[in-house]
């Protein structure tokens, strides 16, 4: 959800960023952080595709979350060719801190969305009205 969220522009943007930063993640990390807290271990072209990524960065911001010790990674059993990551203890344990702070943030920014989006819908089925009585 958050990284649906975080690609929405909004006032609370800057505070998630600053939340993030202040546990020195990058918004990417943080991402693979929430991806693999809310969906469990996965395989890495998984993870690439759920959270839009290129696989360039993501080998990228991986080795360096292994080393931080964030996540773990092992060959997949049923595709030697592929790895799977999943979130280590430690990983575990900086999500589920830093995670309920973002959601209030997250929860307005996605009020803020829907309440644009109510307003776009208003404005455009009232020219679709007008419209078709300017056609009658």
């Amino acid at each position: 959800m958050i990284v649906f969220l975080g690609r929405l522009s909004g006032p609370y943007a800057p505070l998630n960023k600053r939340v993030i930063k202040e546990n020195k993640l990058t918004p990417t990390q943080f991402s693979v952080l929430e991806t693999l807290y809310s969906k469990g271990r996965m395989r890495i072209q998984d993870l690439i595709d759920h959270m839009l990524a290129t696989s360039g960065n993501m080998t990228v911001v991986i080795k360096n979350m292994v080393r931080d010790g964030l996540i773990s990674r092992t060959s997949d059993p049923n595709d030697r060719r592929s790895y799977l990551i999943e979130l280590s203890q430690k990983g575990q344990d900086l999500i589920e801190e830093i995670f309920p702070s973002t959601y209030p943030l997250c929860k307005g920014s996605a009020r803020n969305f829907i309440r644009r989006r109510q307003r776009d819908s208003h404005c455009y089925f009232k020219k679709i009205q007008e419209s078709e009585l300017n056609n009658c």
